[in-house]
């Protein structure tokens, strides 16, 4: 098992455009990052479809991240697959 990181990061701004230089690798340590367009009004279905099809062994929040319960949850539901792609 590696002890590598991945993230994920670069959000479309309002035009609906990816910002210039989309795609890139950079990697600090074992922290590898990759840019990928994404929105940050995504629904929580395109959010769980993403996740069933990367299908990261690990995942997590960096949002509302309580390290508790809070947190297993919000993971928990990101793992489920949504009613319409099932």
């Amino acid at each position: 098992m590696s002890n590598r990181m991945a993230g994920f990061a670069q959000p479309l701004n309002i035009t609906g455009k990816a910002r210039t230089g989309g795609g890139k690798r950079r990697q600090k340590g074992t922290l590898i990052s990759y840019q990928v367009p994404y929105s940050e009004h995504s629904s929580f279905p395109e959010l769980q479809e993403f996740v069933h099809w990367l299908q990261p062994r690990r995942l997590i929040p960096s949002v509302g991240n309580d390290c508790g319960a809070k947190a297993r949850r919000m993971v928990e539901l990101l793992r489920e697959l949504p009613e319409a792609a099932k």
